[in-house]
């Protein structure tokens, strides 16, 4: 079997997101004419993006009874998958290049276990994570 990884972000202005996702450095392989749908690719990965009147912003909500064990705790419970990219640069050059950008950064570069990590916020409200692994570090 041969997968290929491709999340959907909805997005409610396509020409806005393209730039935005442009901006941290995606590539535009494909947009119908209608412009409803766009792909960007990233490595070896894509990333759909589909226009829709409003994107889904609706807080998730555990189960009733549903504990989290992952430490994460409400923004989990607000976001349970997140977009996360990995950068082959420094996020502390990478960060400057997005401020220029306009990019709205949400969490400065972070120091983790992992190596380091920073937030920014797309055209529509989603967080996304962009992290630097140390490989010293990274197991």
């Amino acid at each position: 079997m041969s997968l290929r990884l491709m999340p959907i972000v909805y997005v409610s202005d396509m020409d806005r997101s393209i730039a935005f996702y442009r901006s941290l450095g995606l590539k535009l392989e494909v947009q119908s004419r209608s412009a409803q749908w766009a792909e960007l690719k990233c490595g070896d990965a894509l990333l759909a993006l589909h226009r829709g009147e409003k994107p889904q912003q609706r807080p998730y909500r555990w189960a009733a009874g549903h504990a989290s064990t992952t430490g994460w705790g409400e923004q989990v419970r607000q976001q349970p998958v997140k977009l996360c990219f990995l950068s082959n640069a420094p996020l502390h050059n990478l960060i400057g290049e997005l401020r220029t950008a306009g990019v709205e950064i949400v969490r400065e570069v972070t120091d983790e276990g992992f190596g380091y990590s920073m937030q920014v916020r797309d055209p529509d409200g989603l967080t996304i994570q962009i992290d630097e692994h140390d490989s010293e570090l990274y197991t």
